[in-house]
């Protein structure tokens, strides 16, 4: 029992040797920092010493028991880390791989009490510094490529104050960024662009991340070929990207396409190529290499346009505003060449509807009488003999004398058997012409459309355009108001 308590009273004085030792160390490497300082501070004031000879042996005196793999306030309490963020630049985004370019300065602030020594004095170190403290990992959640500005060196530093230990770490990069497009209201869109940041290691319950300030984010260079920056705003977590177990923050950049480009890189020459395609209702149905080439040359130049347009968007399963308008304009020209070959079909109907009907009238108007007779003259023995018979009979009724002498009835038979027959009709009787002038003259102007043979085509000078127009008013009072 006696042997216990000395044990006991053993272990209590080495437990208060132990923190008396510590205290001390601690009470002479203050000291000694202090003394280092002084040292420092006269070197830089001293004219024949060069300034910061002894900085070395600050640094490492500093660093002398610091474990940079432990962060700040480890089992203690949860690090806050604030971040802010200034925008160099964008580049252009990659609507074929849904990715953005942008350069920025990412500056991290966090407090370490490792370097509290209580001294009014800043310091701020290059990248060979940057890895020998702890720094908080943090990353872009969404990025494709991060890379750090490199030239001469890394484009990093540490800011640190000695007073409470608040430290400062910014570095200059160059994030790629996946970033989803929406191209439903291409080329007059507007996109969200987010680069989340989190830490890769540290869970919220050991780093919390908050914006330095409330204010907008900076930026130098807004200017973009193709986008206009609309606005940046910052936020906290991501609803997409970041998860529950992390602390996490956002920027958000919202991006508006130029889309006057369009206009007169794509609009109008569709629009112009639709007009051309027309000019095959002006021209003759029977002209078929002109009407055929015109055809044939405006639908390959439109599924060209629409290639061209496509050529640097992704493969979207849906289709984007410039689409519907080049397909309309395929659909126009695709309708004008199935109208060319409707019209002459319709033509050749027509003529052959017409070619009846006339024949069919004139046969009903003219007389067994008027119509004309067919005289045959035959050659025989040095001797003409005259026949004549109405149609459609080519037989003689009667006989044909010749010197008073009576001659059989030739026969339709017989009279083709003659090498020598000369066949001659009359001449169109004058009241078959007045008929069909009259036709003419009692024709009205609806009656000239109607049964004119190029109607398809007098109808779509009219119903083309004004579908076309219709159309685009349409299309462009829905683009003008997104």
């Amino acid at each position: 029992m006696l042997q216990r308590k000395r044990n006991y009273l053993a272990c209590f004085i080495l437990m208060i040797y132990i923190i008396i030792q510590a205290n001390g160390e601690n009470e002479s490497r203050e000291q000694e920092l202090l003394r280092l300082f002084e040292e420092h501070k006269n070197d830089t004031m001293s004219a024949n010493v060069r300034p910061g000879k002894r900085l070395t042996k600050l640094l490492k005196h500093i660093l002398k028991n610091y474990d940079r793999k432990i962060r700040p306030f480890y089992g203690v309490k949860p690090l806050e880390v604030e971040l802010d963020v200034l925008i160099i630049s964008f580049s252009e985004i990659r609507e074929a791989n849904m990715e953005f370019v942008v350069d920025f300065y990412l500056g991290q602030f966090w407090r370490d009490h490792r370097f509290a020594f209580g001294i009014n004095e800043n310091y701020t170190m290059g990248d060979e510094f940057v890895n020998e403290i702890w720094t908080p990992d943090t990353f872009v959640i969404n990025a494709v490529e991060t890379q750090v500005h490199k030239l001469t060196k890394e484009n990093q530093k540490i800011f640190m104050n000695l007073t409470d230990g608040w430290t400062m770490h910014t570095s200059r990069l160059r994030v790629t960024a996946s970033c989803k497009l929406n191209l439903r209201n291409y080329p007059k869109d507007t996109q969200e662009c987010s680069l989340p940041f989190e830490s890769y290691t540290y869970e919220e319950f050991d780093l919390i991340y908050k914006w330095r300030n409330n204010g907008s984010i900076f930026i130098y260079d807004d200017e973009m070929a193709q986008f206009v920056m609309a606005k940046a705003e910052r936020g906290l977590k991501h609803k997409q990207y970041h998860s529950e177990q992390f602390s996490g923050l956002t920027v958000t950049f919202t991006f508006q396409r130029r889309w006057i480009y369009y206009v007169y890189q794509v609009y109008i020459p569709c629009i112009c190529i639709t007009v051309l395609s027309w000019i095959g209702f002006w021209i003759d149905h029977k002209a078929v290499p002109a009407r055929t080439g015109l055809g044939i040359t405006t639908v390959l130049t439109m599924v060209y346009m629409l290639a061209s347009v496509n050529s640097n968007l992704p493969r979207v399963t849906y289709l984007k505003s410039i689409d519907n308008f080049v397909l309309v304009c395929f659909g126009f020209i695709f309708l004008t060449s199935l109208e060319y070959v409707v019209a002459i079909r319709f033509s050749q109907r027509r003529r052959a509807s017409n070619d009846r009907k006339n024949q069919k009238t004139l046969s009903d108007n003219l007389s067994e009488d008027e119509k004309p007779p067919l005289t045959i003259q035959v050659n025989q023995g040095g001797k003409l003999m005259s026949f004549e018979e109405k149609p459609p009979r080519y037989e003689c009724n009667g006989h044909a004398t010749a010197n008073g002498q009576s001659r059989p009835v030739l026969t339709r038979m017989d009279s083709a058997k003659s090498s020598s027959l000369l066949y001659s009709h009359v001449v169109k009787p004058r009241r078959q012409t007045k008929l069909a002038s009259s036709l003419r003259h009692r024709a009205s102007p609806i009656h000239k459309i109607v049964t004119h043979d190029n109607i398809i085509d007098m109808i779509s000078r009219v119903l083309f355009p004004v579908a076309f127009l219709i159309f685009n008013v349409i299309y462009w009072m829905d683009f003008l108001e997104k």
